[in-house]
């Protein structure tokens, strides 16, 4: 989290550079099966520019946006995020193995909708916990192919977040970020009065965090959501990653950059 709330001050800080993030092909060992390697592409460089790319508006940044840090194993059939892939205990293990023995999938590329749904199966045999579905279910409607598939995972992930404020142990930060995308996701829902109230609390709550200062981080989400309740979000221009030309956002964009 300091790394995330760190780079979101260097991306208000320093809006206008953006240098590419650059990956490495390294090889993993298959978590299940012995001597097979997965090619695991790793990400060498990146900059704070990735908190402005359009997944902010959903709270998904890098790596968890990028497909090639969906690793596939095509000798096991198993697929995790990057983040995840070191991680199973043995219990999880035995139990994925023994569900991958049931469910092959030994092919030498698996396409995008594919493996999504794979890889979530896959979690529900880990059991993953609620914190990681509510992050999973942001995924899957960043890669949605149309906005009603993504605002039904939106739908999804929701209750999810919501639950999760309840915890005690999140940062001001993890607070204020649970809080936007609560508000953000009632407003796609058409509860505007729930979104509302939503981002008020975000500028009434309390703030410990010592990495950066509660006006640092509202300068973050302030943008969002005024963008938001200007409606430049609704409807399909809610669908980020396909980037409609006649959305608002992207109309500005454009602009500027003819600027």
């Amino acid at each position: 989290m300091t790394r995330l709330l760190l780079g979101l001050c260097l991306s208000l800080a320093l809006p206008g550079v953006a240098v590419a993030t650059t990956f490495m092909d390294t090889k993993e060992k298959d978590p299940l099966v012995a001597g097979a390697r997965c090619v695991t592409p790793s990400i060498v460089s990146w900059g704070s520019y990735v908190y402005q790319w359009p997944s902010k508006y959903d709270a998904v940044f890098s790596p968890w946006i990028d497909p090639s840090q969906m690793w596939w194993c095509p000798n096991s059939g198993f697929v995790s995020l990057s983040s995840d892939f070191e991680t199973m205990t043995p219990d999880q293990r035995a139990r994925v193995a023994d569900w991958l023995k049931a469910h092959p999938a030994k092919v030498a590329k698996l396409d995008l909708p594919d493996r999504l749904d794979r890889m979530e199966a896959i979690y529900q045999v880990r059991g993953m916990d609620d914190a990681f579905w509510a992050r999973f279910y942001r995924i899957r409607a960043l890669y949605s192919d149309n906005v009603q598939e993504a605002d039904r995972w939106r739908a999804k992930a929701l209750p999810l977040v919501q639950a999760g404020l309840a915890r005690t142990d999140l940062t001001s930060f993890e607070r204020m970020q649970g809080l936007y995308v609560v508000g953000y996701y009632a407003w796609r829902a058409g509860d505007h009065a729930s979104a509302k109230a939503s981002f008020e609390a975000m500028d009434r709550m309390d703030w410990t965090d010592k990495d950066a200062t509660r006006a640092e981080a509202l300068g973050y989400f302030h943008p969002l959501i005024a963008n938001i309740e200007a409606g430049k979000l609704d409807g399909i221009c809610g669908q980020v990653l396909l980037e409609p030309k006649t959305c608002p956002l992207v109309v500005e964009e454009q602009s500027a950059e003819a600027r």
